[in-house]
Order: structure tokens, then sequence, then C-alpha cells
């Protein structure tokens, strides 16, 4: 770090230009307080009237460079839903080493009381802290007399040593936003690469300002000169970030700044440049966080080795490990790829987060021979990893490597296989760390696709009560999915959940197989009747031959989609069904065979019926093959669930011989 500072004085200027002088805290008008809805977004619970923030690199004799970020806002809540708004939550970085500094120079609630605008002032009780984990403590903020109508505004200063890798900046939010000013102040000396994200793209201003600082060195001074680079961004009348079907996290699509220090020209004592490589971000973080617990090995390697001494292929190795972990150490439910309290204490006390237990599992598998190592990704809360960050990280998976294959591995989750991974971590991307060398770019959402196998067999009696038989297995995803819910729900309740959501039917015999061999398909099977599952009219019987299974409206209902369509997994639902028609009716109509395929294959959907003697048999499959479907083809992917829709609910009417 910076081994001699002892004055370096920025002579700052803040330029402020016609539009953004009009949006200063305390100005509050009877205009504002009387305005009973957004005028562009009339379901809109609360809105941002102006956000402003200013970034500023200075200097500090205890801690070198520091970074400061003022934050001004105004609110304005219109609805009771809106009065979530009057609580803000600050996450800073604290731990007794090193710690974020926040203070807050204003917050009020004004509300229009009698004709008369009247300001309410937090106090010092409105404050309290939550811890997250060691790293991260929360600052939560209620703000008074919050009502419909009022309006919020505040300013607070957050001060951090962190100054490579400044906080990203939302331009965005969940609700409406009619102004958004980001400005950042950076000597010449220090370049950061920055990019904006999202649908957004602000209206960038840029001005060079010639500075001056005393520099004071081993008693040396000296009047130094620079430029000062002062960037404005602004965004005016952004919609709110609202969330759709089929999305993972849509803030991942809010249109935002993300800043990261690429190089020093200005250099004192042994401050370095940074690289923003991947490489080098992924390097740094395994020498800081990794290398010294995958070395470790004496205070598991009894337990271990006695697990592989007769085992002979990768695999058979890989497994024997992965369940060993998974049986023995539990997830505390804490996030993070730093190892929490280190795999040797975690090891000790059966429990641990995320890198606590997935480092342990690299390391055993490490133990044994096998080609392992880390892959660093981000859950579907914090966001996708787009940025060569350390901030872009929040979870560490293993791997392992065959002749034959990659398999990834998440021993926290005790459902879960290789290549089955939490639907947590199935974000896009991750990033296999090969220590000193070229590391590599994984795909998460390539997953093993996951079927659901329904075999179904009934019959209907002339009075249009429907009896029959079910079969079904799922397997991978579905599989896990099915495990973690039957974990958390008894057999009855589960069957009485079944039975409503499947038209209010009764089940009987109903049992299951291998819940607990995780490497085997999930299989249910039951006898089931119903009496509400067809029409009798007249001398005619109606019904869909799906039965429950049909879907019953399209997901997709808004015109037009900015976002991805996202789904968890690819999958394929097939449906084998056989249908015996009561004695004395004849069939009048069975519905058309059909097949759908769009954007090659991507989506796939057959109906195909056949007619033997009093049976009918009716096979039905729905693919998805592809986890993420780009957002022009939502069109296409509108009508093709229709179309599925419109099929899978067809009757066959049957009609008195």
């Amino acid at each position: 770090m910076i081994r001699k500072i002892v004055t370096l004085l920025f002579v700052l200027s803040f330029a402020i230009n016609g539009k953004a002088q009009d949006f200063q805290l305390g100005k509050v008008t009877i205009e504002e307080l009387e305005e009973k809805q957004h005028p562009k977004d009339t379901a809109a619970v609360a809105a941002v009237l102006f956000k402003k923030g200013r970034m500023e690199l200075v200097i500090s004799q205890k801690h070198g460079f520091l970074l400061n970020t003022v934050v001004k806002m105004r609110l304005k809540v219109y609805k009771k839903e809106g009065y979530l708004w009057g609580v803000e939550k600050i996450k800073l970085y604290d731990t007794e080493k090193v710690k974020e500094e926040i203070s807050f120079s204003k917050a009020s609630t004004f509300n229009l009381v009698n004709g008369v605008v009247e300001e309410s002032k937090m106090d010092d009780k409105a404050t309290f802290d939550y811890r997250i984990n060691k790293f991260w403590n929360q600052k939560n903020i209620v703000f008074p007399s919050v009502k419909e109508g009022s309006i919020i505004e505040y300013e607070y200063t957050i001060k951090t040593p962190f100054y490579k890798r400044p906080r990203d900046w939302n331009f965005q939010m969940e609700i409406p936003v009619n102004y958004s000013e980001y400005k950042t102040i950076i000597p010449e000396f220090y370049i950061y690469n920055t990019i904006t994200k999202g649908f957004f793209s602000p209206k960038i201003d840029l001005k060079i300002k010639d500075k001056k600082a005393t520099l004071d060195i081993s008693n040396l001074f000296r009047m130094e000169e620079y430029k000062e680079k002062q960037t404005t961004y602004t965004l005016e009348n952004l919609p709110a970030l609202k969330n759709e079907i089929y999305v993972n996290n849509v803030n991942d699509y809010c249109s935002s700044l993300i800043q990261q220090i690429t190089s020093s020209d200005f250099e004192i004592g042994d401050e370095k440049k940074v690289d923003e490589k991947w490489n080098k971000v992924l390097q740094s973080i395994y020498d800081l966080e990794f290398a010294k617990e995958l070395n470790q090995k004496a205070f598991f390697e009894q337990d271990i080795k006695p697990l592989i001494v007769s085992l002979t292929s990768p695999e058979e190795k890989m497994m024997a490990i992965l369940s060993y972990v998974k049986n023995n150490i539990k997830w505390n439910g804490n996030l993070g790829y730093e190892v929490e309290n280190g795999i040797k204490k975690a090891f000790k006390n059966k429990s641990g987060n995320i890198g606590d237990i997935n480092v342990m599992l690299t390391a055993m598998l490490k133990y044994t021979g096998l080609d392992t190592n880390l892959v660093l990704s981000s859950t579907r809360e914090n966001g996708i990893a787009a940025f060569p960050v350390t901030s872009a990280f929040d979870y560490v998976i293993s791997s392992v490597k065959t002749p034959d294959k990659i398999f990834l591995l998440d021993a926290s989750e005790y459902n879960s296989m290789p290549n089955i991974l939490p639907l947590r971590v199935i974000n896009w991307y991750g990033y296999l760390i090969v220590n000193k060398g070229n590391s590599q770019k994984i795909n998460l959402v390539k997953s093993e696709s996951s079927y659901k196998f329904t075999s179904m067999n009934f019959e209907i009696a002339p009075d249009g009560v429907v009896n029959g038989k079910l079969k079904q297995q799922q397997n991978n995803h579905n599989a896990m999915l099915y495990r973690d819910y039957a974990a958390n729900e008894n057999l009855e309740s589960y069957i009485e959940k079944l039975e409503i959501e499947s038209g209010k039917i009764e089940i009987k015999d109903y049992h299951r197989e291998n819940i607990n061999e995780l490497e085997k398909p999930i299989e249910e099977y039951f006898s089931f009747s119903g009496n509400s599952l067809c029409e009798v009219i007249h001398d005619k019987i109606y019904f869909s031959p799906m039965l429950f299974f049909a879907f019953k409206e399209n997901p997709f209902k808004q015109e037009k989609r900015g976002y991805p369509i996202e789904y968890d997994f690819p999958f394929e639902n097939k449906y084998q069904i056989n249908v015996k028609i009561p004695e004395g009716y004849a069939i009048e109509s069975v519905p058309k065979p059909i097949e759908i395929s769009i954007i090659e294959d991507i989506a796939k959907f057959k109906f195909l019926t056949k007619v033997i003697d009093n049976e009918i048999q009716i096979s039905v499959v729905h693919q998805i093959n592809e986890s993420v479907i780009k957002a022009q083809n939502y069109d296409l992917l509108k009508e093709y669930y229709q179309k599925m829709i419109e099929k899978e609910n067809e009757k066959i009417v049957l009609k008195k011989a």
C-alpha cells in the first residue's frame, strides 16, 4: 500500500449545470405532495423523483486513497404498498481490520398537513444494524411518519478504502425513476474501466479540469499539476424494473453503471497496478482464499483413506467423496466463496458456509488424486458475473475432470448430484480456477436435460366418472426438486395437495420409490378417481384426454418482452395415455395430431392420437431444449405455448352408439 503520504489536497469544483440545479434537497413543493399518482405509471406504488450520486477519490493519511460516494434521493409514496420504501437498507463491509463508514447528513419525511408542508426528521433511534455475516453489516434506516402522499428524502456519504472497485450505480429501480444522475471525479493518475448495462443508455457529459496539489513525501514538498476527469451520467423517465415470468434475476437487466480500476499511472510506495483480466482476478482470489486451504489433508486423511482404498475409477472416487461430505458436513445457510471458518474448523464442527463445504470437498478430491479445481460463480440473487471483479462472485463449487467430461459438484445440497446443481447457482457462467494457469469459463446453464414421464390409463363410466392408474418418473433436476419438496412435506399433506391440484380427484394406493437413491429416478404410483373430469351433456361425453395435466393458460401474457426467457434447466415432459371408452359409446371426434417446432428445435411439441377398438391412445411430448431463449424469439415462443394449450385442451367427444 501507500507508505508515505502526508498531504495530497485535491482542489475540487463541483460544477452543477442547468437542469441539475432543479434537484436540491429540502425544496419540497405543495404540488409534489398533492400528486396522487405517477403521471407515466398510474399503478406505481412509489417513484423516485430524483436520485443523484457523486463518486470522488480523496486522500486519507490513515488509509491512503479513499473513495467517497455521496447519494441524494427524493422519493414519493403514492400507495400503502409503497410504505416499504420508507426503509432504506445499505450493505457495508465491516470487519475488525477494515470498515466502510456511512454518515447521514439529512433524512426526513415530508407530509402535507392542513395545507402546510410539515417535515419529520429521522432520529438516532430509527437506525439499526443487521449483521449479515463476518464480512458484511447492513445499516437499516426507518423514516418517520410515512403515509400515502409522503415525500422521503435523504443524503448520505459512504467512505471506503475499496477505491479500486466502486459500488455499482443503478439508474433503474423497482419503481419509476424520474431523474438519475451519477458523477465521477477521478484524477488522471487513475483509469477506470466503465461499462453500462441494461436497455437504457445514459447521456454522458465529460469535462477535464486543470488541478494543482501539494505533495509531501519524505518532508520534500512539491507542487504537482494534473488533470481531473469529471464525468456525469444522466437518465430520465425510467420505467419501473418489473419482474417477468422465467427471469432468474431481473436486476441482471437493470440499467446500471459498473466500474473497475484498470491501471494507475501515479504510483506511491508499493502501490501496484490492477489488471482487469479475469485470470488475474481469479488468481488473486485463489491465492488469498483457497491456496492454503486446498493443501490441507492431515485432519481428514484417516476418514477419507478407507473410503477410496478399493475404488479405481474417477467416477467412483468422486461419488464416494461427494457422499461423504454431504452426509457429514451441513450447510449453515451462509453464502460466499470465502471460507468462513476454515475447512479444518468446519470439519470439526460438521458445519460451514458454501466456501467451507465446497473448498473442503475439493481438498478431499485432490487428496484422492483426481483432476479437480474450484469453480467461482454467482448466485441468481447476486446477479450474473459479467465483469472481472471479486464482488462478481458469491459462490464456489467443485469440478472433476475425467477423460470423458467435466463434472460440477456442490456438497451443500444433499439432493444434488454431479452436474445436477442447486437452482440458486445455475446462473449463466462460472469460472474454473486453474492455479498459475489459464482459467476456464464454464457454462452453467448447459445442464443435463430433466425428463418427466407420465403413464396414465383410465376408463370413463357412462355417468362421466373417471377411474384410472398413474405412474410417473422424474430424473435429474426434476428429481432433486421433488426430493427437496418431499423432505419438508409429510406424505399425507402431499397427497392432499396433489388431490386438490389435480381437479379434486381422490387418490388411493399411493406409493413412491427411490426417494433416497439419488442416482435413480423418482417414481410415483397411485390410483385415482374423479367425477369432475368429464362433462356429460345429453347423450355425449366431453373430456380432455390429458385430464389434470393440460396447460390451462399461457404464461406469456405481455405484448412485448425485453428480457431473455430463462428456464431453470432443459426438460422433456412425456405423456403416454390410454383411454378406455364405456360400452355403448362410440367416438365422435378426437383431436387431430400436431407437431410444432420452433427456433431450430429449441422448443418442440407433439400430440399424436391413435384409436384401437374401444381404446384411444394419446402420446404427448413437450420439450424445451435450451435454458435461455433470446428475447427476440419471445413472439415465437408465446405462439408455441398458445398452440400447445389449445391442443391439450381440445376435447374428445363420445356419443351413444
